[in-house]
């Protein structure tokens, strides 16, 4: 009996035809698999039009430079509540008069993507963003603008805790 189910059985194409479709069927599986990931996880799309966006490069470098020039510095706590900002100057004093405005979202995709403006928390240079916040990486931009027309931004990686 055994030499029967162990005995050499001669490959045909209906054989040769399983294996090619087993190889291709696997491949093509894969493929689309992987192509639904990447069209639902993200977009791509950094800036829609990269020779327009290019245009301001030059402006938009000079600016940051001035920015980071003042000295401002940013310290914080982030948990799944909210944000907690202080904000002070180069000689470390407390920033009072400050609006802070937060594009904060996911890194890998937009669908969380917020424009937030925090409040001043009671305390000096205390700004306060108490909305919830999932557990993860998060992607955030802090425009700061006081009442004497001077700007400050930075760019933020956020993990939030549970």
């Amino acid at each position: 009996m055994l030499a029967r189910i162990f005995a050499p059985n001669p490959f045909t194409g209906w054989h040769m035809a399983g294996v090619i479709g087993l190889f291709f069927g696997t491949i093509i599986t894969v493929n689309l698999i992987m192509a639904t990931f990447a069209a639902n996880s993200w977009t791509g799309l950094v800036v829609r039009n990269s020779y327009v966006a290019s245009q301001g490069f030059d402006e938009r470098t000079a600016r940051r430079r001035a920015e980071q020039a003042q000295g401002w510095q940013l310290t914080g706590d982030v948990a799944a509540t909210g944000i907690h900002f202080e904000l002070r100057d180069a000689d470390g004093v407390a920033i009072e008069d400050a609006a802070i405005v937060v594009s904060i979202g996911r890194p890998a995709h937009e669908h969380d993507d917020q424009v937030l403006t925090m409040r001043h928390g009671g305390e000096p240079g205390l700004y306060l963003l108490e909305t919830p916040f999932a557990a993860g990486l998060w992607a955030a931009e802090v425009s700061v603008a006081r009442a004497d027309g001077s700007t400050w931004t930075t760019a933020l990686r956020l993990t939030v805790t549970e």
